[in-house]
């Protein structure tokens, strides 16, 4: 039977599940209730093992133990209506969350645990073999992510030497700018000053996110 439940960034590959299996239960995590409905169904494969087309959904949430809700079609969006910040700001999403990645932690602990007695049982020639194919894929996975790490290092380098020169450009005609103002004179508004307030505001937004990327990058290379 192919599962309706939708997946969220939070879910383990090993199983564990933030939504409820079933739509319109809530998954309670303390005062924080989540819970999904599908508003249009999807369209499965002919053997039913897949679905060609997903499912919409609309989703839900509850700060206050269920007494009011919010909703909206993406997870992401809901979650930015609740705490009034992006889900991929994962400092802030662990502490907003916190109560959701308590139940997450004690269910991958009692997996863990359930595994290693799995693997006890096991004959010894199974458990050296498991033990060989485990140290080989971390061997993949190591060699993988240097690669990238390298990939990575490379692009990084190419969009700061992109961005450099319109940030030099930014801060002389910030600087022009402000030394016109300064100088008094101005008798009449910006044509559509609000509206040119809100871009630079902005502006200023993605330079705030540009520094919190560098000085993360800074904190972990040591620089």
């Amino acid at each position: 039977m192919v599962s309706l439940r939708p997946t969220s960034a939070l879910d383990t590959e090993t199983g564990w599940s933030m939504m409820h299996e079933l739509q319109g239960e809530p998954a309670i995590y303390g005062n924080i209730h989540i819970k999904w409905v599908i508003v249009k169904s999807g369209v499965r494969s002919a053997l039913g093992t897949h679905w060609i087309y997903a499912p919409e959904y609309r989703y839900y949430m509850s700060l206050d133990g269920g007494l009011s809700w919010k909703s909206e079609q993406m997870f992401e969006k809901l979650y930015r209506q609740c705490f009034n910040v992006s889900m991929w700001d994962s400092a802030q999403r662990e502490q907003n969350l916190a109560a959701v990645y308590a139940v997450r932690t004690v269910w991958k602990r009692q997996r863990a645990k359930e595994l290693k007695k799995l693997n006890d049982a096991l004959p010894s020639e199974e458990k050296a073999l498991k033990a060989a194919n485990l140290a080989a894929k971390k061997a993949e996975i190591a060699a993988i992510r240097e690669a990238t790490a390298d990939k990575n290092a490379v692009k990084a380098i190419n969009a700061m030497i992109s961005l450099g020169p319109n940030l030099v450009r930014l801060k002389e005609k910030a600087d022009r700018v402000i030394m016109l103002m300064s100088k008094g004179g101005i008798d009449k508004p910006i044509v559509q000053h609000l509206s040119k307030e809100s871009r630079l505001k902005e502006a200023v937004y993605l330079l705030d996110q540009f520094e919190k990327h560098i000085l993360k990058c800074q904190a972990r290379t040591g620089k």
